[in-house]
């Protein structure tokens, strides 16, 4: 379906009454609607509906990547693809979260965030009907089901069932300790021991009364008196209560 506004030169779809200056561009734009895709690839059978995204679909089998950064030298399939990685270089994040302000170098990245707020959990495991917010989030908890670690250490082939995991395990190959005290200047390959050594320095707190100790076993001793203090006053109200119920009528 296809008209020409009288006049005025401009091609307009009956469609969606989206206009344009050539009757070809028209054409191209009808097979939105009619779902025509004459355009095929001859390795994967892939159907396009035009010729350009076919061509464009065609660098997956050709491995063509005719898009550098002059930044750091990668390459790219796509044009949009090489304006997203430049984000990393420039630090331009142009989409922002309307609740708390955070910002994202992709839409992708801002719709995903989106659901911490809203509390949407669109992807469910069909094998305990688990919810998660992110489909990376799915695919990963699925292992736990199926007990594939696809992801293996070249040095010592430990697997792993997250890419995050074997890049923190890979640290005690290198010997990269990228976490340091401010205190002492001690490093350590993991954060949680960093947090732990901290505690050296500030003393360990205690969580009920804030009494603060130099060393675990004092705060650990410490927290028995808690616990048996906790048991007698519970003795007392138990005993409290019988001889209230053994009252004579």
């Amino acid at each position: 379906k296809q008209k020409k506004k009288s006049g005025c030169g401009v091609h307009q779809c009956q469609d969606c009454n989206k206009t344009f200056k050539s009757k070809h561009n028209l054409k191209l734009h009808q097979r939105i609607h009619t779902g025509e895709r004459p355009h095929s690839c001859d390795e994967c059978g892939a159907a396009f509906n035009t010729l350009i995204t076919l061509q464009v679909h065609q660098r997956i089998h050709t491995g063509e990547k005719p898009y550098n950064c002059e930044e750091c030298g990668a390459v790219f399939a796509l044009s949009d693809t090489l304006k997203k990685h430049l984000r990393v270089h420039t630090g331009e994040k142009p989409y922002v979260c309307d609740e708390c302000g955070k910002q994202f170098t992709e839409s992708g990245s801002l719709r995903g965030h989106q659901r911490l707020h809203t509390g949407e959990k669109p992807y469910s495991c069909d094998l305990c009907d688990k919810t998660f917010a992110y489909l990376g989030a799915l695919k990963t908890h699925r292992r736990s089901h199926t007990g594939e670690k696809p992801y293996w250490c070249d040095k010592c082939n430990k697997t792993f069932t997250q890419r995050s995991s074997l890049n923190l395990h890979r640290r005690v190959h290198t010997g990269e300790r990228p976490f340091w005290c401010e205190t002492c200047g001690e490093t350590f390959v993991w954060q949680n021991s960093l947090k732990e050594h901290q505690l050296s320095h500030t003393g360990y707190p205690c969580s009920r009364c804030g009494d603060v100790f130099p060393d675990r076993s004092l705060l650990y001793n410490h927290n028995l008196g808690h616990r048996w203090r906790d048991k007698q006053v519970k003795r007392a109200m138990q005993k409290k209560a019988e001889a209230g119920n053994q009252q004579p009528v």
